[in-house]
C-alpha cells in the first residue's frame, strides 16, 4: 500500500512520512519532547522540516502509541507562520488527512510568500532607483539655475558698471569741455551784441 491508515489519519507513502513505529509524545520524557520542539525550521521548506522531525522521533525510539501522528502534526504546525496554521489545521477536521500532502500545501504557501516578498523588494528597489534619478535630475537643474542666475547677475553688474562709466564721462565732459568764453562783442554788449565768433558761449 502507498500509505497506511493509523487512527483514521493517512501517512504519506514516502519512507520519510511512513511512521514506524507510532508514538505518543505525551508519554515520552520531557527531554525528548523538548528535543523535537527545539528543532528549528530555519529556511527549510515545511516538508523538509517535517522530515527532520520524523527522523528525530524515529531515532529516539519513542513509546508506541496511536496518538503520535496528531502530536507530531501539532509540533510541526506550531513551527509555521501563524497565518498559515488555521488553513492547515482545518485538514485535521476530516480525520483522514495525509500529512505529506498537508506539508506540500505548506510548501506552496511558503514559496508564494517568498515570491511576494521578492516582488515587494524588487518594487522597493525600483522606486528607490527612480527617486535617486529624480534627485540627480533636480540637483542638475538647480546647478543650471544657479549658473544662469550667476551669469545674469554678472551681466547686470557689467551693464551697471558701463552705465556708471558713461555717466561719469558725460559729467566730466560737461565740466571740462564746456566753454565759458565770451567773445569781444558779448563781453562789451552782453546779450545785446549783434555779432559773435566761434567759441563764445552765445555762438
Amino acid at each position: 500500500m502507498g500509505c497506511r491508515m493509523q487512527n483514521g489519519a493517512k501517512i504519506g507513502g514516502s519512507s520519510l512520512f511512513n511512521l514506524k513505529p507510532k508514538f505518543d509524545l505525551r508519554l515520552t520524557n520531557n527531554d525528548t519532547l523538548q528535543g523535537l520542539k527545539s528543532i528549528s525550521k530555519g529556511n527549510r521548506l515545511p516538508s523538509e522540516h517535517l522530515s527532520q522531525l520524523i527522523y528525530y522521533a524515529t531515532a529516539e525510539n519513542l513509546t508506541e502509541n496511536n496518538n503520535f501522528h496528531n502530536d507530531l502534526f501539532d509540533i510541526w504546525l506550531n513551527a509555521l507562520p501563524t497565518e498559515w496554521r488555521s488553513i492547515l489545521d482545518a485538514e485535521k477536521i476530516s480525520w483522514s488527512y495525509d500529512m505529506k500532502k498537508v506539508a506540500q500545501k505548506a510548501d506552496v504557501m511558503q514559496k508564494y510568500d517568498e515570491m511576494q516578498a521578492a516582488k515587494r523588494s524588487s518594487e522597493s528597489t525600483l522606486i528607490l532607483e527612480r527617486l535617486g534619478r529624480m534627485e540627480n535630475l533636480l540637483r542638475e537643474m538647480k546647478e543650471m539655475l544657479d549658473s544662469m542666475n550667476a551669469e545674469m547677475k554678472g551681466s547686470k553688474a557689467v551693464k551697471q558698471q558701463r552705465g556708471r562709466s558713461k555717466s561719469r564721462r558725460r559729467r566730466s565732459s560737461s565740466r571740462c569741455g564746456g566753454s565759458h568764453f565770451l567773445c569781444y562783442y558779448h563781453d562789451m554788449w552782453g546779450k545785446e551784441a549783434r555779432k559773435c565768433i566761434p567759441g563764445c558761449v552765445y555762438y
